[in-house]
């Protein structure tokens, strides 16, 4: 690849933290969306088991209302069969119909909406010749039920004798249509609702009821906490005679309460982060792995791979724009009594200083790159071929000859030779260019007064003397 240190700070971020960071946000996502589509599972379920104890409780209350009414269509009809029946005979029928209605309080006969018989008589006489138009709050929904020709349910409503009960007000008439008179049966409000399984609490859901009088969402809440109503519950309506109740319901805790995924979210962002650090470890081998195929790995320099890759581009480059470049090869002087002297170690050192002075004297544009042992490899870009590259060059065997303190205080200098070849005057492809640099590199080791000379024939063969300055 190009040795372009901003797009290797880049590769070097997206690979050690840019992929990591955006796995580690994937699958924070996930693991959150998950845990988020358990919670609408766990909600759903709840609904589902709120609304099957729901069900349960309108089956039975609707089956608990209709007996009553079943009791009630047939006393009407035996008094439409008999409406001079005898007191004694009254009696015993409202007895019979007493026994069967589970929740039956009170059954009252008011010809021309007076009572004149109630069953049991004891600890109900005070109802006795009571017109209803004189008895608080129970008018409306007899007037209703004669209005309508249906029976009606109304209530929880106070009752003269002494506490509260729901009226089924059932209407009759005589065969020409003309009105008769009103049955009423008395429910017992607390058996009705206790024999149905109901209660403000029970199996850890809350409930509430409101419609009075069958007024449906409408009505007045008549059981348990009004303020249920305003938590979200869930709703039902139950059909009583002459209207509608609405069944409220709430689990204790409300939706969820029972939900604690502090534990899931912990473990998903445990999971997420073991999978990045992982990730995190395996894409950094690879970049070091990556970086040690394309680097030198004493100096840090690109090596001959990433020098003779740059060279092809260059070439493509400079053939579609016309432009000229250079490449200098470079040659350490005296290298190799360092590490006989002073050691392999005082040698690594002094490439790695040399390597470092070099690629501070050229541009960012241009390339220095470590091709083995002392050998290094200069790439100049865009340049004007009479005059750049010598420049460049003076400047190279200056800073290559400039002391090097060693560790042990130990003072060194060397120099070193250059070869110079110019594309496309000595080549146009890699190897040519190569070639041409190395041969006058090596013309330069010959040449022992010389510290640089350009490829070419004899007659354009131009020198530079580091004593003269010329070229």
């Amino acid at each position: 690849m190009v040795y372009d240190p901003m797009a290797r700070l880049l590769d070097y971020w997206l690979t050690r933290w840019g992929i990591p960071a955006l796995l580690l946000i994937v699958l924070v996502v996930i693991s959150e969306y998950s845990i988020h589509l358990e919670s609408i599972r766990i909600d759903q379920q709840e609904h589902s088991a709120v609304l099957g104890k729901m069900a349960t409780i309108r089956a039975r209350l609707d089956g608990e209302l209709n007996s009553t009414v079943s009791l009630a269509t047939g006393l009407v009809g035996l008094i439409t069969v008999d409406k001079a029946a005898s007191d004694q005979r009254s009696m015993r029928v409202l007895s019979t119909l007493y026994s069967l209605g589970k929740h039956v309080r009170v059954i009252a006969i008011a010809p021309n909406n007076v009572i004149n018989k109630v069953y049991p008589l004891k600890g109900n006489e005070v109802v006795l010749g009571r017109h209803y138009g004189s008895i608080p709050g129970q008018w409306p929904s007899v007037e209703k039920a004669i209005l309508t020709h249906q029976s009606v349910l109304s209530g929880p409503t106070s009752l003269l004798q002494g506490g509260v009960g729901l009226i089924n007000r059932t209407p009759v008439f005589n065969d020409d249509g003309s009105y008769w008179g009103v049955l009423s049966f008395v429910i017992d409000f607390d058996g009705l609702f206790t024999g149905a399984g109901m209660s403000a609490l029970a199996d850890d859901v809350r409930y509430a009821v409101r419609g009075k009088d069958g007024m449906g969402a409408q009505g007045e809440v008549f059981f348990g906490d009004a303020a249920l109503f305003a938590k979200a519950p869930l709703l039902m309506q139950i059909a009583v005679p002459g209207g509608s109740w609405e069944l409220a319901a709430l689990p204790v805790n409300g939706w969820g309460g029972q939900k604690n995924f502090f534990w899931l979210h912990a473990l998903g962002l445990l999971i997420a982060l073991i999978t990045t650090a992982f990730n995190w470890l395996f894409l950094h081998e690879r970049w070091k792995t990556r970086i040690s195929m394309m680097q030198d790995g004493l100096t840090g320099l690109p090596n001959r791979r990433v020098a003779m890759y740059r060279l092809e581009v260059e070439i493509g480059r400079c053939e579609r724009l016309k432009k000229h470049f250079a490449v200098l090869f470079v040659d350490l002087d005296g290298f190799k009594p360092i590490n006989d002297v002073y050691g392999h170690k005082a040698g690594d050192t002094v490439l790695q200083v040399l390597g470092q002075r070099m690629s501070t004297a050229v541009r960012k544009t241009d390339l220095v790159a470590r091709l083995g042992g002392d050998e290094f490899l200069v790439i100049l870009t865009d340049i004007e071929p009479e005059k750049a590259p010598f420049e460049v060059a003076a400047k190279l065997e200056a800073e290559l000859r400039q002391p090097i303190t060693l560790a042990d205080g130990s003072v060194v200098a060397l120099g070193g030779s250059v070869g110079i070849s110019i594309y496309p005057e000595h080549g146009v492809t890699a190897d040519a260019l190569m070639a041409s640099a190395d041969e006058a590199m090596y013309q330069v080791k010959r040449e022992t007064q010389q510290h640089l000379i350009r490829a070419g024939a004899a007659p354009r063969l131009r020198v530079y003397s580091g004593s003269s300055g010329n070229h």
